[in-house]
């Protein structure tokens, strides 16, 4: 049902095109080698659970609602919004540029070098079988309850760094190794979750190939001078 420029319907059909421009899909995938293609600021949510199914997001939004696998996902300036549903994206062909949109949740801790708080990244993991050559991804975040001040409290530097951290842990990029290292990754903490937003903050990830290739922000914890890294209190 086409409705003022919105489909809303799943879609069931084998081998099947489909092509939107400036347009928005409500509906979910469940049909076996289908291509969709947004352009022009088109729009789709739902989710896909069939086999062969390929993604071009060109200047477009994927709101992700639930567990998806996706065979061929190629991106120009694309953006997957991980924040309107749960369960993971596994990707088997990645190429292109996209944006990965996560959402965060700042909880007590016990943990006095970020001011007894802790971050929580939601959503589920973003996985990433291979990648073309050149092929570059971000993860971002926004800055709800985050201080990212030149004179910010050091507990509050550290919770920074900690919430680029867990939002690369997101990433898997499994092919990783010392000779394959297509895909680059970058973590980002903006303003807000639009895709104009200004960023604050944005940093290199690293690939754990011991672990799936994990992506990884690596940092190094901020104390005050009257406090040793070694004390207990830390």
């Amino acid at each position: 049902i086409m409705e003022n420029n919105t489909w809303h319907g799943n879609n069931n059909g084998v081998n099947t095109t489909i092509t939107l421009e400036g347009a928005e899909w409500q509906g979910d995938n469940t049909a076996q080698a289908t291509t969709v293609t947004l352009d022009s600021s088109a729009t789709w949510k739902g989710y896909n659970i069939a086999n062969d199914f390929a993604l071009n997001l060109n200047n477009s939004v994927w709101y992700k609602t639930g567990t998806s696998t996706i065979a061929n996902l190629n991106g120009t300036n694309g953006i997957v919004d991980m924040t309107t549903g749960s369960g993971d994206v596994t990707v088997s062909n990645y190429e292109g540029n996209v944006v990965v949109l996560y959402g965060h949740t700042i909880i007590d801790a016990d943990s006095i070098s970020t001011g007894n708080k802790a971050v929580v990244v939601n959503g589920g993991n973003f996985t990433i079988s291979e990648a073309d050559a050149g092929s570059q991804i971000i993860l971002r975040t926004d800055s709800s309850g985050l201080n990212l001040a030149v004179d910010a409290e050091y507990t509050e530097k550290n919770l920074v760094n900690a919430t680029l951290a867990a939002l690369a842990n997101k990433l898997y990029y499994t092919e990783y190794s010392d000779t394959v290292k297509n895909l680059s990754g970058k973590v980002e903490i903006a303003e807000g979750l639009t895709s104009v937003a200004k960023s604050l903050r944005i940093e290199d990830i690293t690939f754990d190939k011991a672990n799936n290739g994990q992506g990884q922000y690596e940092y190094t914890k901020l104390y005050p001078e009257e406090q040793l890294p070694g004390s207990s209190n830390i």
